[in-house]
């Protein structure tokens, strides 16, 4: 049992239970996680405005960890974004921002896609510009 503002929290799957049991550490997502292909994936999507776009999205794993990928979207616009990820279960969550030539920031977002299979993801997005939530289909 954790107090919590006066009351208090239980449970085994507790986020921090499970990190007293971790030196303090989160716990490492469950053997249950989805597996992901690395690789350039082609991109389609459609925006805020329901514009439609393509490119390419290319993911890696990042050596140090199991579950963290790094991943560059080149859009054929022109647009270049580049993000990190961390996958858990079938849900791959993602941070992005996208650059200027001058290397400030134009953009920043979220992306969560559902890993359907080893080389096939479906995904939404939302920028910190606004609009409605963009979709993406990733696919190997």
């Amino acid at each position: 049992d954790t107090p919590l503002g006066g009351g208090t929290l239980c449970g085994i799957g507790s986020p921090l239970l499970q990190s007293e049991q971790n030196n303090g550490l989160p716990a490492e997502p469950e053997s249950q996680t989805m597996a992901l292909s690395t690789g350039t994936y082609t991109l389609t999507g459609y925006g805020a405005s329901q514009s439609s776009y393509t490119g390419t999205v290319t993911i890696t794993k990042r050596p140090e960890t199991q579950f963290t990928y790094d991943l560059t979207w080149n859009i054929a616009s022109g647009q270049t974004q580049r993000g990190v990820g961390i996958l858990h279960g079938d849900i791959l969550s993602v941070s992005y921002y996208e650059p200027q030539a001058d290397e400030s920031i134009r953009d920043i977002g979220v992306v969560s896609y559902r890993v359907l299979d080893a080389r096939h993801l479906e995904g939404e997005w939302a920028s910190i510009q606004g609009g409605a939530i963009g979709k993406e289909s990733l696919s190997l």
